[in-house]
């Protein structure tokens, strides 16, 4: 009998989306995750380098004194100017390394690229 109740509650659960029964992970269904970047020469650096699978919100601010870039899975922020400030909304559907770069001619080869690692902590 007990058995039975714990596979109903279970199924309740996921029913209403609380957490994936096959995994016992919360579902992707949650706010999003928020990632501060600063951009400088020849570098970033990330609020959070480990995020959970889903909806990533990349806050960028070019810290740096020449005009940089974000891009991360085919996305990206328009070129920015000192000081400059950009939101950029990425959705990240399974686990994985996922390389992000400045794309300004010879910054990535100068050490304006980095990993972000999504996957359940």
């Amino acid at each position: 009998m007990n058995r039975w109740l714990l596979l109903a509650a279970a199924a309740l659960i996921a029913a209403l989306g609380v957490v994936n029964v096959a995994t016992a992970r919360p579902t992707t269904a949650t706010a999003p995750t928020v990632v501060s970047v600063s951009m400088y020469e020849m570098g970033f650096k990330l609020s959070k380098r480990v995020v959970h699978p889903g909806v990533v919100v990349f806050r960028v601010v070019n810290d740096g004194a020449v005009e940089h870039d974000f891009r991360i899975r085919g996305q990206g922020t328009p070129m920015l100017g000192s000081g400059e400030r950009a939101t950029l909304r990425v959705r990240f559907p399974r686990r994985g390394t996922y390389r992000f770069v400045c794309t300004v001619e010879g910054h990535a080869a100068a050490g304006m690229v980095g990993k972000l690692i999504v996957r359940w902590t």
